[in-house]
């Protein structure tokens, strides 16, 4: 029997023994615990009806507690499906029944939700702000539970903003308060986030230990879906390792289980590391693959509607946040402490009694859900994907792999692609530059070339991508070639007036560009697309480098020598 079922059923039988029909807030705590292991589980049935027994409570004893507790799981379930908006709007609908008068541990766990909630839904910033908020409320609460928790979220939010240093010491804060309170398993599971960041920084061989506890832990335990990020994480640090097969079966299990369980959220990171992973094996049949089907998960989690509603909402929290620290500071400061514990220690104890009388797998059930809903979520909305699985590392841009699978699903279209121009940039003599300046110089120089050229961009809709070496791709729409080349001759124009000094000299730096119209493309295929890009950009280096040669120029020039090489 998993662990999730376990404290369901045992909740179950409590509940039909009617140990708490005298005692609707103990319920309504153990209903919310219900809903969070019943998400744990999949158990889809399960989570139904801990919802519909919260909506109960809160008609029939006019509980807004309830009804937050009801909305904070919708909120999950939403965010869980990718549905970003409707998932916060409900977050800040629930937070709205929470006021200064309400117990401070109620407080708290609104800053907390509200923090992973704005988290789950891709807003990090706004994430960063809660979580502070949050963490000053749990430290007044003293619940080492909640101050953890928080620190786990911090953790998290860290990594994601590419502060790995910062990330590890949240973690580790998180995994020793879990751990001084007795809570190993919950300790363990901060500990696997652990494992992403070591194999981030380089050190597989410590993420691999890491990684490989939480699998087996979550595996005995019964937490599947956590158990996919875990074998994610076992499949990248034993590819790091040169384990090739080991890792190309880790992963596509991990795959073929997020599909089964329907974990769609999940898919364009699991497909990234499948990508990456095959890149570094030598399979670059499979690498493409992966990195097509990673872009197509991307395009399933479109931004859904609500955002009015967010923003309404939002401004409407920041009005009574506003208003809560004004009668904050109206209030006496130790009377209301005193009161806001005795309301916590109140409220706290049943909770207490539920945690014991459940054991560790009611606590794991609780948090087990914000402990792992980063590594969800992040695959949902895929930012930190875009950051290390899609982007180039010395620059900082999109990197060939998602320049090749954003053409793909681009030519899934061809009346969209036909409106398209795809372009080759290539850096005039570099290898001399990089020969002669030392390869620091070098880099510094690709650094400052892909600055220029997208700084250039004036649309989302334009991508710029380093696909090898010293040379840049460019995808832009553009429906006929004048507009093309203009955009080409732009770059090149940009490049030849950077000034780029080094050892006390001034080192001349230019491109030469290709460009293909997807229009002129007799057969719309991304091999013969980029064939026809080469032809114009080696075009324009044996004319010289510094300029922009379109491909249907290059067809007309190589027409009219082939004539003049048959004319008598």
């Amino acid at each position: 029997m998993t662990e999730p079922d376990t404290f369901l059923d045992e909740a179950r039988r409590r509940l039909q023994r009617g140990d708490y029909l005298k005692n609707p807030e103990a319920e309504r705590e153990l209903r919310r615990w219900m809903g969070v292991a019943a998400l744990q589980a999949g158990d889809f049935a399960s989570y139904r009806v801990a919802l519909d027994a919260l909506e109960q409570i809160a008609a029939s004893q006019t509980d807004e507690i309830a009804t937050a507790y009801h909305e904070w799981l919708q909120s999950s379930r939403l965010l869980e499906r990718g549905q970003r908006k409707r998932g916060l709007a409900l977050a800040l609908r629930a937070v709205e029944r929470v006021g200064p008068e309400s117990p401070l541990w109620l407080q708290s766990l609104a800053a907390i939700e509200l923090c992973d909630a704005y988290f789950s839904a891709g807003e990090l910033q706004q994430a960063v702000e809660r979580c502070e908020f949050a963490e000053r409320l749990a430290q007044q609460t003293d619940v080492a539970y909640d101050v953890a928790r928080v620190a786990n979220l911090q953790g998290m939010l860290a990594l994601n903003l590419e502060q790995p240093a910062a990330a590890i010491d949240y973690f580790q804060r998180a995994a020793g308060l879990f751990r001084s309170h007795g809570l190993a398993e919950l300790a363990a599971l901060v500990e696997d986030n652990l494992a992403r960041v070591y194999i981030d920084i380089g050190d597989p061989q410590q993420g691999l230990r890491y990684a490989r506890a939480a699998l087996d832990d979550e595996l005995r335990q019964g937490r599947a879906i956590h158990a996919l990020t875990s074998r994610a994480n076992v499949a990248r640090a034993e590819s790091a390792l040169g384990n090739h097969a080991v890792a190309a079966r880790e992963i596509q299990t991990s795959i073929d289980e997020a599909l089964a369980m329907q974990q769609l959220p999940l898919m364009t990171d699991l497909y990234a590391a499948q990508s990456d992973i095959a890149e570094r094996a030598g399979d670059t049949a499979l690498a493409l693959q992966a990195a097509r089907a990673a872009a197509e998960a991307l395009v399933t989690l479109q931004e859904d509607s609500g955002n009015d509603e967010v923003l309404t909402l939002e401004a409407r929290l920041a009005e009574r946040e506003r208003q809560w620290q004004v009668e904050s500071l109206q209030r006496d400061k130790a009377m209301a402490d005193l009161q806001l514990r005795q309301q916590a220690l109140q409220l706290q104890s049943d909770s207490m009694k539920l945690a014991l009388a459940f054991s560790l797998s009611a606590l794991l059930a609780v948090g087990s859900a914000v402990l792992w809903l980063f590594w969800r979520q992040q695959r949902r909305q895929a930012a930190r994907m875009r950051e290390q699985s899609l982007t180039d590392p010395l620059t900082g841009i999109a990197n060939r792999r998602r320049f090749i699978a954003t053409l793909e699903a681009l030519l899934a279209n061809p009346d969209v692609a036909r409106r398209h121009a795809l372009m080759l940039l290539d850096i005039d003599y570099f290898k001399r530059l990089n020969d002669e300046g030392g390869h620091p110089f070098g880099d510094d120089v690709l650094r400052r070339v892909s600055a220029c050229l997208i700084a250039l961009l004036e649309s989302d809709e334009q991508l710029l991508a380093r696909i090898g070496g010293e040379e840049f791709g460019l995808l832009v729409p553009a429906y006929d070639s004048s507009t093309a080349m203009r955009i080409a001759q732009a770059a090149c124009d940009a490049v030849a007036r950077l000034q780029i000094q080094h050892d006390g000299r001034v080192w001349p730096l230019t491109i030469s560009v290709g460009v293909a119209l997807g229009a002129e493309q007799r057969a719309l295929e991304l091999s013969q697309w980029m064939r026809s890009a080469d032809a114009a950009l080696y075009e324009a280096k044996h004319r010289g480098r510094n300029q922009v040669v379109c491909a249907v120029d290059v067809g007309a020039s190589q027409s009219a020598s082939s004539q003049n090489r048959s004319s008598p």
